[in-house]
Formats: structure tokens, sequence, C-alpha cells
């Protein structure tokens, strides 16, 4: 069953009942109170589109949830969201917020992938009503906006913020609460970060808590993995996909996991891979980005992937595309 961390629609509770609104009909066609939504930690994920709807009906703008957000500072929940704010870089932060979010709830999942000229931060939404997915995406989106805020002490500046939907009623909104460049009818949900160092020492950075933090994630992977086939194998995607190459080896990240390289190798073995082969699928999705979107040489593109020399690449390389480096670049130029 989807279900979701409720800490969201508590904020929102809160703040319709400061501006005097009526809470009479919130919970119609749900099987919730006020004080069950107070103590639980999940909630199923079509009584959260339920209060989604009724929320809108009540106050009578579809654009107020947008506008609570903006204004709340919306930020992560629970103790791994705390421990992404003492995070000793931000990609590391941003690293942990996409593991938190396949843990907390199974209807909102993000995804972190560095690219050649930047990094993108995609959002995947399961929804019965569709019409909802400007509100859930809204805040989802904020939410990073203000992590990344807090991490520089300023605001951010540069990004693009993707949403795949057409604009709505009240997109002049948008403008106001992202405060960057904001497109419509996008392939997917991204936001596009740029001009970033992603890697500058954090200010608050606590290593005891951002320990604890790895050790309650762990614990929270573990029990996953009950439940997915793929959990393991995800979370290393996780770290490979946040970084350029050259990539580490599976020691480095049982390590930052503080669970032994064995333990990790044999993860995920049970979930039907190894880290050699998602380390060189990885690998190769990077040098086809290399060879389509830059004019490198195949040396020094050899090099940045993290080859002991060019014949290794090439090698590699033709052993997955069947041809060179070189005939795959013309082969694609060719065709655009």
């Amino acid at each position: 069953m989807l279900s979701a961390n409720p800490s969201h629609i508590r904020s929102i509770i809160r703040e319709m009942s400061r501006q005097g609104f009526s809470l009479a009909n919130l919970f119609d066609n749900t099987s919730l109170t006020l004080e069950k939504l107070n103590t639980q930690q999940h909630i199923p994920a079509s009584e959260v589109e339920f209060l989604t709807k009724n929320v809108v009906d009540i106050t009578g703008d579809p654009a107020w949830p947008l506008m609570h957000t903006n204004r709340f500072n919306a930020c992560v929940p629970g103790f791994l969201g705390a421990a992404a704010y003492s995070a000793p870089t931000l990609r590391a932060g941003l690293r942990l917020l996409e593991s938190y979010s396949r843990i907390v709830t199974t209807m909102l999942t993000h995804s972190v992938r560095s690219q050649i000229n930047g990094l993108t931060y995609s959002c995947q939404l399961e929804l019965s009503d569709e019409s909802l997915l400007p509100i859930f995406i809204e805040a989802s989106f904020l939410a990073l906006k203000n992590y990344i805020e807090f991490f520089y002490g300023q605001p951010l500046k540069g990004a693009e913020f993707r949403f795949a939907y057409a604009p709505p009623s009240y997109a002049d909104r948008y403008h106001e609460s992202f405060q960057n460049t904001v497109v419509f009818n996008a392939a997917q949900n991204e936001v596009v970060l740029r001009d970033l160092d992603f890697d500058t020492p954090h200010p608050f950075y606590d290593k005891k808590l951002w320990e604890s933090g790895q050790v309650q994630l762990e614990k929270a992977l573990q029990a996953l993995q009950k439940e997915s086939n793929d959990t393991y194998t995800l979370h290393v995607l996780s770290y490979l996909r946040s970084m350029e190459p050259p990539f580490p080896e599976i020691s480095w990240i049982a390590e930052q996991m503080h669970i032994s390289k064995r333990t990790l190798s044999r993860r995920l073995s049970l979930e039907g891979t190894c880290f050699k082969e998602i380390r060189a699928n990885e690998l190769h999705s990077w040098s086809l980005r290399y060879l389509e979107n830059t004019n490198l040489a195949v040396e020094k593109i050899s090099v940045l992937l993290g080859y002991q020399d060019a014949a290794n690449f090439r090698r590699a390389f033709r052993n997955t595309e069947h041809c060179t480096p070189a005939e795959y670049r013309q082969r694609i130029r060719a065709s655009q």
C-alpha cells in the first residue's frame, strides 16, 4: 500500500486553524481524525490525496498549499531529516534525502544525478488523481530549495525548476515562490542545479549526528530489504549517480554506510547484482554522456572515467556498444 509521512499535512492544518478556516469537513472521505493524524508516522496515500482535496475545497484557493509551504519554510522531518541538515557537504546531504524519500514514503521518490555541468534532482510521484500533482511537487521542490539555501546561507540562484505538467491557474505565483527559472510541460519533474559547489564543507557539519544518521539509515535499509528486492542496489546507485567519475571502490561505500565490504556484497548478491556490475553500468552511462555532449578526446574521457589507459576504455565500450567510442560519437552526431 502506498503511504506518506503526514508532517506536511499537519503543518497545513495548523496554519488553516490559525487563519480561521473551519476544519469540520477536513477529514471527509477518510478514516482519519486529528488525533490519529498527530500520532501516526505514516498514513495511506489515498487519504493524503483526500485530505489535500479537502484543503483546497475549504480554502477555496488551489494556490493556498503552495503559498503556505513557501511561508512556513518547508523542511525535511524526522531523524534522518535532521541528519541531512548536519551533512558534511551538499552532495552528501542530497544523497541522504534521496534515500530518506524511499524509506519514509512509497508514493514519492527522489533521485539525484550528477551531470557534466551540474546536478539534477528529480521527483516521481504515484497519484490516483493527477490533478493533485502540482500541489505535491510544489511542496517537494520548495523543501529542496529551502534545504539548499540553508546550506549556503543565501538565496538559491541559477537553478531551473522543471514541472511535467501544464501551467496551473496560479502559475504566476511560481516565480514568486521559486525565484528561479520555471519551466512547465517538461519531460519530468526535476530541478537542474548549476554553478554550485556541491562539495564545499558545510559550516554546520555535525560528525556525531551525521554518523548516527548513517547508522539509522542502514537499519532502515535492512528492514526495507525484506519488502523490496532492490533496496541496496538503489542505495549504491544513489552514491554513484550523485558523483562524477572516477568512482570509489565498494569498500569506501561500505565504510560510509558503517557496514563491512563483505556485508554490502552479500546484500547486493541477495538482490541479484554486484558492485562491479553496478559500477560498470554507471561508468558506461558517463562515457555516453561525454561522447554525446562534449568534444573531449577519447583519451581524455578514459582518464576522467578512471581507466588505466584508453585501450581498456575502448575495450569495455566495445563490449557494450559493439563499436568504438569514436564510431559511436560519429553515429550520434550524424543522426542529429
